[in-house]
């Protein structure tokens, strides 16, 4: 008799797997189904002298390669890797946003293999590969595989990464698909420790390109290190008049903090600081969508009474979370857990639009 119980459950649980997967493969069929290409790599929103140096960056990306080796690219990789207009595009707008960070960032470890695939071809247009990269970072881009990045020093970056990526860009439902769900994994202490003290050349190089960069570059650099320094400063005010008390501390941070990129900063920062072993900041994520909805509502209403329209506000992730071990989300499939009313970004059926 136990033998057939053993058997039924196994089979259940089969049966439960199986359901899971197919699920699965349903939601990211259709992220890959939609465009998630957003005006200006999708840069986060901060104050105008960064924003206008970030967009600097981009137009001088933009202008070092030429359309015709895209064309190229882009052609080689639909025949050989079999891929739609459409995932050409998505994969397209995520390498360009990795070119970003390699302008500002020492290393920066490639974690899609997707992404990693476009790269890959790019590179064998030799030349003109080495064109693009002088133009652009004024030396050589030597590329580090995907796999290399899955080694134990690149699952020990990816804290340092996400937290770089999501100051940088908005994450999208296909960002979360091709480069794995953000913040798994805390930012290592040793780089926590380096920010702690005074921001100096020595530290800035030792992260960053630093030495290489224009100044347009630098003072990207500058801000982020110095965002870093203050939410460390944060984090340890707190700690000393407070304790560890994290939910005590989210609600420091919406009462001090205003703008939403620094807000999901601190956080990451607080957790890797004082929990780094059960590293989460789910509970940061709802707080966000609790005050994006107080702040859409309050602000549909004001918008409403001067011209009869609706109105959002921007957050940090807009309609969709971080995702799960999956890459799931709440966008791009048919359960959408946003409205047109209630998304920081929108999120309508070609994807999330930037404000």
């Amino acid at each position: 008799m136990w033998v057939w119980l053993v058997a039924g459950g196994l089979a259940l649980i089969c049966l439960v797997w199986w359901i899971r997967m197919s699920r699965r493969g349903v939601r990211q069929a259709a992220i890959r189904k939609q465009s998630w290409v957003l005006e200006d790599l999708g840069l986060q929103s901060h104050d105008s002298q960064l924003n206008g140096d970030l967009r600097q960056l981009i137009n001088r990306l933009v202008w070092s390669y030429s359309r015709e080796y895209v064309d190229r690219v882009k052609r080689r990789m639909m025949e050989i890797h079999a891929i739609r207009e459409t995932e050409w595009n998505n994969r397209w707008f995520e390498l360009k946003r990795f070119f970003l960070m390699t302008a500002l960032m020492k290393q920066v470890p490639m974690y899609s293999r997707e992404v990693d695939q476009v790269w890959h071809e790019m590179l064998m247009f030799t030349r003109t590969y080495e064109q693009f990269s002088k133009r652009f970072l004024g030396e050589y881009l030597h590329h580090e595989p995907h796999d290399a990045a899955g080694a134990a020093a690149g699952r020990t970056m990816r804290g340092w990464f996400d937290l770089i990526y999501c100051w940088l860009f908005q994450p999208t439902p296909y960002s979360i698909l091709t480069w794995g769900p953000f913040f798994r994994q805390p930012v290592p202490m040793e780089i926590l420790r380096d920010f702690e003290g005074e921001v100096s050349e020595e530290v800035l190089e030792r992260y960053f390109r630093w030495h290489a960069g224009d100044v347009v570059v630098r003072r990207i650099i500058y801000r982020l290190a110095e965002q870093i320094h203050e939410g460390i400063r944060f984090v340890r005010s707190f700690v000393e008049e407070r304790g560890r008390d994290d939910e005590a501390f989210i609600i420091r941070l919406f009462e001090q903090v205003e703008d939403p990129v620094r807000r999901l900063m601190y956080g990451v920062l607080f957790y890797s600081l004082y929990d780094s072993p059960r590293f989460d900041v789910n509970r940061i994520l709802k707080w966000e969508e609790i005050s994006r909805t107080r702040s859409s509502k309050s602000s549909a209403k004001k918008t409403a009474a001067a011209n009869g329209a609706t109105s959002s506000s921007t957050t940090f992730f807009g309609c969709f979370s971080l995702g799960g071990n999956d890459g799931s989300n709440h966008c791009g499939d048919g359960g959408s857990h946003c409205s047109s009313g209630s998304c920081g970004g929108g999120c309508g059926g070609g994807g999330c639009s930037s404000s």
